[in-house]
């Protein structure tokens, strides 16, 4: 943001997408790299040290990189689409392999500590979904239909009167 260089819009997303891509920013599970920010607040510092992954944010690439591909194929049929394509399925594998937990839906983050959060055993000892994390890999095909009708079924507990929660129960001590 702070350069004068110009590019074009598809330059940008090019530029977004081999950010995450990118060797350095995928973790030990072959996600991405949590790194300052997640789209929940609450675990932003998670991924600081360096070691931490996201479970949104692999999802919600899975999806990038196939939308990319389609732009691409129209655009510049000479660009890399199998690239693009491998890494959607390099990630879809991972989350499913690493990141879907023996409770039926997927964690939510994989912290700096080694330790998962929003899972079936959360290191405080809660049992935890994160909504987002579960919705994108529903949204972005990484979920097939079992893990989808799983997903959903768990998903029950965070309902209440006006919807869903993002999550339940609250991290930290009571307030």
């Amino acid at each position: 943001l702070d350069s004068e260089e110009k590019n074009t819009i598809l330059e940008h997303l090019i530029k977004g997408a081999e950010y995450y891509i990118a060797e350095e920013n995928i973790g030990e599970h072959g996600l991405c790299k949590i790194r300052g920010g997640d789209w929940l607040d609450a675990v932003n510092g998670a991924g600081l040290e360096g070691r931490g992954e996201s479970v949104t944010v692999s999802a919600q690439m899975v999806m990038g990189m196939k939308y990319l591909s389609d732009i691409l194929t129209k655009l510049d049929p000479a660009a890399d689409v199998k690239r693009y394509l491998d890494m959607a399925e390099f990630f879809k594998e991972n989350l499913n392999k690493y990141a879907f937990n023996k409770a039926g839906y997927y964690n939510g983050v994989f912290s700096d500590n080694g330790e998962w959060i929003f899972s079936e055993a959360d290191p405080d000892g809660e049992k935890r979904m994160y909504g987002v994390a579960n919705y994108y890999s529903i949204i972005a095909g990484v979920a097939d239909e079992e893990k989808t009708a799983s997903i959903l079924e768990n998903a029950e507990f965070l309902k209440c009167d006006m919807g869903y929660k993002l999550f339940w129960p609250y991290l930290g001590a009571k307030p």
